[in-house]
């Protein structure tokens, strides 16, 4: 059921059917993950490098105009090319290292283990413009099928040409086999289509074109053509799988979290100019390293660990001094799971939040003791907050958000977030200071009952008149807890016990309570979900008769497609146009990619100003 309260934010993704809201390109095929280059020196808009998986290529998102970014081009509608790292390349975490006038892109590919860099500003002109990297291409060489230089009546390739975005560092080889040539290149592949002289041909993904000829004689079988495609892509093994990368604070480093095949997992550093490891941190026998996130003070990085460590968890932290190899220590600290991701709340309280890999659970942890912080004090254990669905990774903003919760001015009151997304396909907003879910009704949790409390209560036998007193902030049947999540969406059943005097009380969700209800006591659920008092009435209550009522959380997570990846947030400067008069204002964005549907989600956390949401297809 869908309160009309709440429509504010169920109708965020209404609005990316809008023209202005979203955008259509040939671009996404399996967006990963994104890195944000913020405003500055090169760009005047905030501009997100998205890994593709299954092309190879980097997409760069134009994240002020919902398009692609235009770099050099006299035509402000004409977007510029992909960075191509190869088509038979799979590309998943990527981080932008950004030192003085260059910009240097790193990625990973996990077909082969690999860590990439490619140089995408090489430096500024005199007019303070960016100079870009392009790909070029060299000469073709020709060999016998021994491998001797063919100088004379070689194949010759006419019209050769590369495209941009598509063209990578690599060698293409072509290899004459009778009637045509098989063609290879060694990021890109072996080519399904073979070139076949006096035809032109075109390379699978349209890195290359040409059309081959002979000089008046057929070349024996095996005669092969080679030739490079330079665009300054570098690739080093990275030892295993890479789970993440995260750049350091002033630029200089690479970190990237590796699980080899066999052996210990560890944390390398990588120097973002050389495109060498100059360190590595070894973790435990068993260690699972997830997740890379900056602290909130300089030099602090936090390590999710999904290994189960006798029957809890457990993260690192890592502590630096930029600049100095040797400073750089990790320690673990104890959790209560498993865990896919940390980040650090900004907000005055310290906390860490802490997302469960094999469960719904986000903890929250205090920032010095690492004590589990209990978001619930109803229950006699330590509580976390619970989602619906596991968890894929946390971002924490840098700036407090807008909720739906009113001040005392009746302004919407703000706050530090953890914005984290499931496998579901949500995104919940988690308040940094109490680790409750954010509302998205400044009710919060709300009973859904009928106006006439009357009409909540079933006299199924002899007639009974019980009276529910109501709670007299909200006029409501029961009183819902005041920490967002607690209170979930389910149905609520009072029925009456005759022998015991009692009512048993069933959620929908919850179940069967432990506690029973007693009439002229004030009944609290075991979770704390509501409380509410009946007191008999002048007739007896009878066994049978019930009580039935709804609760809506009120949380409203925002709604996305299946299999989000990570969030990243940013803070963008904007015009809110809401009012008679325009206001310069910031807003925390999330932005996040969707492998499974070729998209990406631009998401204003609060749903202010001019769109809530845009879609890059």
């Amino acid at each position: 059921m869908i309160d009309s309260r709440a429509l504010p934010l169920v109708l965020l993704l209404a609005l990316a059917g809008c023209d202005d809201a979203s955008r259509s390109f040939a671009g996404f095929d399996g967006p990963t993950d994104v890195a944000l280059l913020p405003p500055g020196d090169f760009f005047e808009v905030p501009v997100a490098f998205v890994t593709n998986f299954r092309s190879g290529r980097v997409s760069k998102l134009d994240l002020k105009r919902t398009n692609l970014v235009v770099e050099d081009s006299p035509a402000p509608w004409m977007p510029s090319a992909d960075l191509s790292f190869g088509a038979d390349r799979a590309l998943s975490e990527i981080a932008l290292a950004v030192t003085g006038d260059s910009v240097e892109v790193w990625v990973a590919d996990d077909s082969r283990d690999e860590l990439l860099r490619t140089p995408y500003i090489v430096g500024l002109t005199e007019e303070g413009k960016p100079i870009w990297n392009r790909p070029s291409l060299s000469d073709v060489r020709a060999f016998d099928p021994g491998g001797a230089d063919r100088t004379v009546n070689a194949p010759v390739l006419e019209g050769l040409r590369l495209r941009s975005g598509r063209a990578t560092t690599e060698t293409w080889t072509l290899t004459w086999r009778g009637t045509a040539f098989d063609v290879r290149g060694t990021a890109s592949g072996l080519q399904d289509a073979r070139a076949v002289p006096g035809s032109a041909y075109q390379s699978d993904r349209g890195e290359i074109a040409f059309t081959p000829s002979f000089s008046g004689v057929k070349p024996p079988d095996g005669t092969w053509l080679e030739f490079d495609v330079i665009s300054g892509v570098e690739s080093a093994p990275s030892g295993g799988l890479v789970t993440d990368l995260l750049v350091s604070v002033d630029g200089a480093w690479i970190f990237a979290t590796v699980l080899p095949e066999a052996g210990p997992s560890w944390l390398a550093v990588w120097d973002a100019q050389a495109f060498v490891e100059i360190d590595r941190l070894e973790f435990p026998a068993g260690a699972v390293p997830e997740r890379l996130s900056a602290g909130k003070d300089e030099g602090v990085l936090w390590i999710a660990d999904s290994q189960d460590v006798g029957g809890a968890g457990r993260f690192w932290r890592v502590d630096y001094v930029p600049g100095d190899i040797d400073t750089l220590a990790a320690a673990p600290i104890a959790a209560p799971e498993p865990n896919i991701d940390v980040a650090e709340g900004r907000g005055e309280r310290h906390h860490l939040m802490v997302a469960a890999a094999f469960s719904e659970n986000v903890w929250t942890l205090d920032g010095a003791t690492f004590a589990a912080v209990d978001t619930n004090p109803v229950t006699p254990e330590v509580d976390p907050t619970v989602l619906s669905s596991l968890i894929v990774g946390l971002a924490a903003t840098e700036r407090p958000a807008e909720t739906f919760d009113l001040d005392l001015d009746g302004d919407r009151a703000t706050t530090h977030m953890i914005v984290a997304t499931t496998f579901s396909g949500q995104l919940f907003l988690i308040d940094a200071e109490s680790g409750c879910q954010v509302f998205g009704l400044p009710s919060g949790a709300y009973v859904d009952a009928p106006s006439d409390l009357n009409d909540a209560f079933f006299d199924t036998g002899s007639p009974s008149d019980p009276v529910a007193i109501v709670d007299l902030a909200t006029l409501e049947l029961a009183t819902t807890h005041p920490c967002g999540g607690v209170s979930r969406s389910e149905s609520w059943t009072l029925r009456f016990d005759g022998p015991s005097q009692t009512y048993e009380v069933e959620g929908s969700v919850s179940g069967v309570q432990a506690n029973a209800l007693s009439e002229g006591q004030r009944y609290v659920s075991d979770t704390g979900a509501f409380s509410m008092l009946i007191l008999p009435g002048n007739s007896p209550t009878t066994d049978g008769d019930t009580w039935s009522f709804s609760i809506n959380d009120a949380v409203t997570p925002i709604a996305m497609q299946m299999l989000p990846a990570d969030p990243v947030i940013f803070t963008e400067q904007y015009d809110d146009r809401s009012g008679n008069w325009f206001k310069v204002r910031q807003r925390e964005v999330a932005v996040v990619a969707h492998a499974g549907d070729d998209i990406v989600l631009w998401l204003d956390l609060a749903g202010q100003g001019d769109g809530g949401v845009r879609v890059y297809r």
